[in-house]
């Protein structure tokens, strides 16, 4: 009976859209919608780009503060003389408040704005970056990384929800791979930064120069961002009427909307019920663990690797990046299975959710323990 009700469902969106189609090509005509669309482009994806960019490349430091200055014993884990064990809580303990306030973030987005949601959370995730280059003790980093992960979570959901109320699910997934692309890119700029501030090391150790300085792009670009984002189609100051209608008018009768409440009951209802939220939430999860947990492994697998040649670093590299290459068809399929608005910020949240426990996961499942054994050497013989 769900699955008919779900069928159904998905053959009247379609109609729906096919009318929503028509009625455009009435008040602009193709190019013109294509020109809007990349005047829409230019205005909105690369700062995007770059934001997700500094949120990755803070995310994931701390997996390069693990082996910076480790020859001189100056790494964060001797400093602090964190076992094993508890440096796996260390990356764990980011995951587990992002996880839990993902959904909730997501739909905070909506009941601000886009942009001052989306600022709030770049400079409150900065200011705690750099905190973390004052603790002391374990418990210290623990306090810090939990802070952080609070901080940040709900970014990359309200990045895809935001995308929502400006484009139709068929024509975001170019601009997910945009986006996404950048992200990709924290790992080598993110090991480059480490790198070249190791040479700071002295009395104050290396690594707490990387958190210290790697805060100070996020609250920058978060108070522009306040400035710069606009939030959405209908209040957008770079957009005449006429501009505004067309892209409105591409939009199906259930897609985000700015007019539409934050939280309808109906809408979450019908959500739960529907059998595809669960199964999309279990190909996050095993995609994410699957596909990512080595990411957070990854600085200490290759600096144990006795011969770290280009061919190695590369294999590795490309092991965890082909892992994403999926979110750009994946993402818009999932907006498109959640009519309404509060739906789909539900839908997101929850979906992105499921995917933290790649870092949940990942850190106990490759652990130090087994990298002691050199798997990943024997991989390459």
């Amino acid at each position: 009976m769900a699955s008919t009700s779900a069928k159904a469902l998905s053959s009247s969106l379609h109609k729906e859209e096919l009318a929503s189609t028509e009625e455009k090509r009435h008040s602009a005509s193709p190019s013109e919608i294509r020109r809007i669309q990349r005047k829409i482009d230019i205005r909105i994806i690369p700062w995007l780009c770059f934001t997700y960019l500094v949120m990755k490349t803070d995310a994931n430091n701390i997996t390069n503060s693990a082996i910076m200055n480790a020859e001189k014993n100056h790494d964060i884990k001797a400093q602090l003389k964190l076992s094993p064990n508890q440096w796996n809580w260390v990356i764990a303990c980011f995951f587990y408040p992002y996880a839990f306030l993902e959904p909730a973030s997501t739909l905070m987005m909506k009941k601000t704005t886009p942009s001052f949601w989306l600022s709030r959370l770049m400079v409150t995730w900065g200011i705690i970056c750099g905190c973390v280059g004052a603790v002391q003790k374990y418990g210290d980093l623990i306090a810090v990384r939990v802070l952080q992960g609070a901080a940040e979570a709900g970014y990359y959901p309200c990045i895809i929800y935001y995308l929502a109320f400006w484009f139709r699910p068929d024509q975001m997934a170019r601009r997910v791979a945009a986006f996404y692309s950048f992200g990709q890119l924290s790992g080598f700029v993110g090991g480059f930064l480490a790198f070249a501030i190791s040479h700071t090391d002295g009395r104050i150790a290396g690594w707490r120069w990387l958190f210290i300085i790697d805060g100070i792009p996020a609250v920058l670009m978060g108070i522009i961002t306040f400035w710069l984002l606009p939030d959405y189609p209908q209040t957008a100051k770079f957009l005449d009427n006429h501009e505004k209608s067309a892209i409105l008018g591409l939009l199906t009768e259930h897609a985000p909307s700015k007019e539409a409440k934050t939280w309808n009951w109906k809408q979450a209802i019908a959500l739960f019920k529907n059998p595809t939220f669960w199964s999309w939430n279990l190909v996050s999860f095993f995609h994410a663990v699957g596909g990512f947990g080595l990411s957070f492994a990854l600085p200490t697998v290759i600096f144990q690797l006795v011969e770290v040649t280009v061919v190695k670093y590369l294999a590795l590299c490309i092991a965890t990046a082909t892992a994403g290459s999926v979110f750009p068809i994946l993402w818009p399929l999932r907006v498109k299975a959640a009519p309404g608005t509060t739906a789909a910020g539900i839908a997101i949240g929850v979906t992105n959710a499921m995917a933290q426990f790649s870092g949940i996961l990942g850190p106990t499942i490759f652990s130090s323990k087994a990298q002691s054994i050199r798997l990943s050497e024997e991989m390459f013989r």
